[in-house]
């Protein structure tokens, strides 16, 4: 059976999941990486971070709707110009204010702080080159741009892409969601941890179902699933270890290391987990169980099941 991906109750909950995810504030340390797929007009708020030797990050921020003076020409006049204006007036003139004041007023992200930058010495001690902007995607109001930048920090010097959405207002283009590439990264792996922690845990099948991405095309999860192990209640799933293998174009592909306990004893396997970005947000598009690939499936499913 395909997902129902008509039902407006049941996006609005994933958006619900989504948004309880993804509205932490914090730091990135270092990074994984993030996937691509289509975008859709609902971006949710991501986290900050920033950039260490190894990988990089950014803050997110909210704020007032327009922008306020700042040493750097302020241009909010298309997605690209207002992508390049967030770097300069936070990286380079150190205005946490006016970073904050190129957000949307409707913009779901948390403020821009100073706290965000303590770890690394304070914004003044971050830098930023921006080596490419890519407008990837525009339609109407909305706009998604790719920023290719190499922050620097006393820890060294990393180059990776940021995501920005933004949003029209009047003749304005303002930011909508931050998602630093540390932060998609650290935000893949806690999909992947709520996805068991729901399953498995709160043994909520329609909660499950409801982190996969409406346009997923993997069948919803069963009850029947779970017949063979004595039904869900009888098994447990426990995250030992996440890795981000992949990270692009809004897709990410995340290798989760499970040891899974039933009546019958336990094992160890290494499932595989396909992300989709939808506004800025994590959703599951496939659930591959390391079982499944060995059991000669031809295509990944959603359905989990446990060796042992």
């Amino acid at each position: 059976m395909q997902r129902d991906t008509n039902s407006s109750d049941r996006i609005g909950r994933r958006k619900y999941l989504a948004l309880s995810a993804a509205a932490a504030v914090g730091l990135a340390g270092c990074s994984g990486s993030e996937g691509g797929a289509t975008g859709t007009d609902e971006d949710t708020p991501t986290d900050t971070a920033e950039p260490t030797a190894t990988s990089t990050a950014t803050p997110t921020a909210t704020a007032t709707p327009t922008a306020t003076a700042s040493e750097s020409t302020v241009d909010t006049s298309s997605p690209a110009a207002t992508s390049e204006t967030l770097y300069e007036v936070l990286y380079g003139d150190d205005d946490i204010e006016g970073a904050n004041a190129l957000y949307h007023p409707e913009s779901p992200a948390p403020p821009i702080k100073a706290e965000n930058f303590e770890a690394y010495g304070g914004v003044e001690a971050l830098d930023t080159n921006i080596l490419s902007t890519e407008v990837v995607r525009q339609n109407g109001p909305r706009a998604t741009v790719y920023v290719e930048v190499e922050y620097s920090s006393p820890a060294g010097t990393a180059e990776v892409t940021d995501y920005v959405y933004l949003r029209k207002q009047d003749d304005q283009w303002l930011i909508n969601v931050w998602l630093p590439q540390t932060s998609r990264q650290r935000t893949a792996k806690e999909k992947v941890e709520e996805f068991y922690s729901v399953l498995y845990d709160d043994n909520d099948i329609e909660a499950a179902n409801e982190l996969y991405h409406p346009e997923s095309d993997a069948p919803e999860i069963t009850a029947e699933d779970f017949e063979p192990y004595g039904g869900l209640e009888s098994l447990e799933a426990s995250v030992e270890s996440t890795e981000v293998v992949s990270d692009e174009n809004e897709r990410a592909e995340v290798h989760a290391e499970i040891e899974y306990t039933s009546p019958a004893g336990s094992t160890t396997n290494t499932d595989w987990l396909f992300l989709r970005l939808r506004g800025g947000a994590w959703f599951v598009d496939r659930w591959v169980p390391e079982s499944v690939r060995d059991s000669g499936t031809a295509t990944a499913t959603s359905t989990p099941t446990s060796d042992g």
